[in-house]
């Protein structure tokens, strides 16, 4: 994959974005999610076997990008892993991690994936805090 290595500081004024992620919890339908580097390596979250689930997370990111740039797509906007449960995965890619919610098996997906799209775009619009997420 084309892309430069990844590399975060832990600032003050990071700790504030991160923050935001904290809001994810909130939004309706979430029961868990994981914030993760390309790496593997947990910047927030919550939820059940962090250190396995938080590699295969990245794994499946830095694959679901690498499939957008052997087909020419311009976006990676989500992938979604289904479980017969309705319990599904849903990975976002934001530029240097993936936000990786577990969705509440009665959410109906259209609307958790929208408001969390709007969440990320709300953190990523506000001025710059030291971390680009």
């Amino acid at each position: 994959i084309d892309r430069p290595p990844f590399e975060i500081e832990l600032r003050e004024p990071q700790m504030a974005a991160g923050l935001d992620f904290e809001k994810i919890s909130t939004i309706d339908g979430v029961k868990n999610f994981y914030v993760v580097k390309h790496d593997g390596a947990v910047l927030a979250g919550q939820g059940d076997r962090t250190d396995t689930v938080c590699h295969c997370i990245a794994l499946s990111g830095l694959n679901g990008d690498a499939i957008r740039l052997l087909f020419g797509y311009s976006k990676f906007n989500f992938m979604v892993f289904s479980r017969q449960c309705q319990e599904n995965l849903i990975i976002f890619p934001l530029s240097n991690c993936f936000l990786a919610v577990v969705k509440e098996a009665s959410a109906p997906m259209p609307n958790l994936i929208q408001k969390v799209n709007e969440l990320l775009q709300a953190i990523q619009s506000k001025p710059n805090t030291g971390q680009n997420i």
